[in-house]
């Protein structure tokens, strides 16, 4: 592939997971409070719609890899990009919680169905030295959506509908560009079948990968449903503050296109405790932002960077534990992320509920801390 190609391919691929991502899944936490205030969700309520885009994630990744082989990752990258536009729209036209957990669920499916197959473009149009740094590039594109949700919620305020069907345009026009980006080799079904699959061996050279991606999806809700209502409760902020700090999240977040590199030169174990610490410590910070308006934009500087550092982290060690299919390894460590989100949002929800949002925080750090005592094994599967 010339490298013009190779840099406009990346580049539409870094936007479909900003589009996906960072608009279709995360801003939904930005906005809670107004679609609070308008549709009268509880906390409880708000963290199952949450789940359920996670499930929906979940769902959808599980036949992503296998789409990708039988469509082309191509085909599946460009019907992402519908389903994250049509979710985005469903949201902006809900007028009941019910309509909205569908259009939420559906925005959720969008991300499950776009990362293996741009990894599975990656591995074939991109020589192997480089396609660690080109999928983490391509992952951290989730800080630029997140960047991109502050201003436009800066600029709606309270008109979280008007915002989402912004949201949508913009996907719309990503998934115009990558029917032109796309390179030629994701046309069609992978060139190579890709023989690894859910065997006992796979089984067990992934687990680690998926306990650790467990617990630092349960421990990333937090901020990603709960985030704006805990800066809310806590410190009194309003929308605009708030987005303030999604800003500063996603600019936060662009350090996590440095995982591949920074795992080359120091391995992946202390680069995932080291992001794990900074997680943990994120959540901490958030109880003590009342005491002063710098706090809580630290603690979001230190959640941007280390959740898209982490992703990184779970994508790499994925796809060094099963190099044969990519999108098979990456899409077994982003499903068990997933289900720690899934698992997350209702039981921080109900913990906030229950004992109140510093009880959650404290809990949730621990399940970061928790995630420090696993391990990468060093054995690759042929």
């Amino acid at each position: 592939m010339k490298p013009a190609g190779t840099i406009s391919f990346i580049a539409a691929g870094f936007a479909l997971i900003a589009a996906s991502y960072g608009l279709a899944r995360f801003a939904y936490g930005l906005f809670l409070p107004a679609i609070t205030a308008d549709l009268g969700l509880s906390r409880t309520e708000a963290g199952l719609i949450s789940a359920g885009a996670f499930a929906a994630y979940c769902l959808a990744i599980t036949v992503a890899a296998l789409a990708s082989n039988r469509l082309g990752a191509r085909r599946t990258v460009l019907i992402a990009g519908l389903v994250a536009t049509t979710g985005m729209a469903g949201i902006a036209w809900s007028d009941g919680v019910g309509q909205l957990a569908a259009a939420v669920f559906l925005a959720g499916v969008s991300t499950g169905l776009a990362s293996p197959p741009l990894a599975l473009a990656v591995s074939q149009s991109i020589s192997g030295a480089r396609q660690g740094a080109a999928n983490t590039l391509i992952n951290s594109g989730t800080s630029a959506g997140v960047v991109l949700s502050g201003p436009v919620a800066i600029g709606f305020v309270e008109a979280w509908r008007e915002a989402y069907a912004v949201f949508a345009v913009m996907a719309l026009g990503v998934t115009v560009w990558l029917g032109y980006a796309m390179p030629a080799a994701a046309s069609v079904a992978a060139r190579r079948e890709e023989r690894a699959g859910p065997n006992a061996r796979v089984s067990g050279a992934l687990r680690p990968v998926l306990l650790a991606a467990f617990l630092m999806g349960m421990t990333s809700t937090a901020v990603w449903t709960f985030g704006g209502a805990l800066l809310h409760g806590l410190a009194g902020w309003g929308e605009e503050a708030i987005a303030r700090v999604w800003i500063v999240i996603g600019i936060a977040g662009i350090v996590g296109a440095a995982a591949g590199p920074l795992i080359r030169r120091f391995g992946l174990n202390p680069v995932h405790r080291v992001s794990l610490v900074a997680l943990a410590l994120s959540l901490l910070l958030i109880l003590f932002s009342n005491a002063s308006g710098a706090v809580p934009l630290i603690a979001a500087a230190l959640f941007g960077a280390a959740y898209i550092m982490l992703t990184g982290v779970i994508l790499v060690w994925g796809v060094e534990m099963v190099p044969s299919s990519p999108a098979f390894g990456l899409g077994a460590g982003f499903l068990a992320i997933a289900a720690g989100q899934v698992a997350g949002a209702p039981l921080f929800g109900a913990l906030y509920d229950w004992k109140g949002g510093e009880v959650a925080l404290l809990v949730f750090s621990g399940l970061a801390c928790t995630a420090m005592c696993v391990s990468a094994r060093p054995a690759r599967l042929p």
